[in-house]
C-alpha cells in the first residue's frame, strides 16, 4: 500500500483500487486526482506506460497497474479509471476499478 506520513491518531483515509482479482490501497494524502480514462492521451510504450494525461502545466504519464504487476487489467473500460499519485514527479496508475473513500 502506498501511505503518507501525515496519518493522524493512527487513521488514515483511502481508496482500494481493483486489477483483476487483486486489490491494493492508497493513502488519500498521496492521491492528486482521479480521472476518466478518456483523457489519456498518446501512445502506449515500455514499463506499461498507456499514455499520458495533460495538465495546464504538464504531462503526467500514465502506467497501466496491471502490466506493471503482471496482471492483465479485466474490468469493464467504463469503469476504469486513472488514479494520479502526488510525488516529486507525479504519474498515473491505470486501475478497473476503484471503492469509494474508507477511514482506517
Amino acid at each position: 500500500m502506498i501511505q503518507s506520513k501525515t496519518s493522524q491518531n493512527g487513521a488514515f483515509s483511502m481508496i482500494r483500487c481493483g486489477v483483476g482479482k487483486h486489490v491494493f490501497g492508497i493513502d488519500m494524502d498521496c492521491i492528486r486526482s482521479i480521472e476518466q480514462t478518456d483523457w489519456v492521451q498518446g501512445e502506449g510504450g515500455a514499463d506499461g506506460l498507456c499514455g499520458y494525461l495533460q495538465t495546464a502545466r504538464e504531462q503526467i504519464p500514465v502506467y497501466s497497474l496491471g502490466e506493471r504487476l503482471g496482471q492483465r487489467l479485466t474490468g469493464v473500460p467504463d469503469e476504469q479509471r486513472v488514479v494520479v499519485v502526488e510525488s516529486k514527479r507525479p504519474f498515473a496508475l491505470l486501475v478497473d476499478r476503484i471503492t469509494p473513500v474508507t477511514v482506517v
